[in-house]
């Protein structure tokens, strides 16, 4: 599936960040930016928002985090169809 293509690199700065002493169960919150028109998106809301959430489940198991996600008209760069942010409480 394309989307689900599209969306592994947008996890690979989450793992940099990630590797920095913390993991994926130390995040907290995730906001997500979809953009659900645009000439690099294919499919229906729905099918990104699912294969987002299949890639997403690969990286990071039950209890989630709060996942805010958001639509949105365009990202940069232009060819970008998904961005991720992502807050870690590392623990002392």
């Amino acid at each position: 599936m394309r989307i689900a293509v599209s969306s592994s690199p947008a996890m690979h700065p989450v793992i940099c960040a990630i590797t920095a002493g913390a993991d994926f169960d130390d995040v907290v919150m995730l906001s997500t930016f979809h953009v659900w028109q645009g000439p690099n998106f294919e499919g229906d809301r729905p099918t990104q928002f699912a294969a987002f959430s299949a890639v997403k489940d690969e990286f990071m198991k039950a209890p989630y985090p709060a996942w805010t996600a958001v639509g949105t008209t365009a990202l940069i760069p232009d060819t970008g169809i998904v961005e991720i942010q992502a807050i870690v409480h590392l623990k002392k």
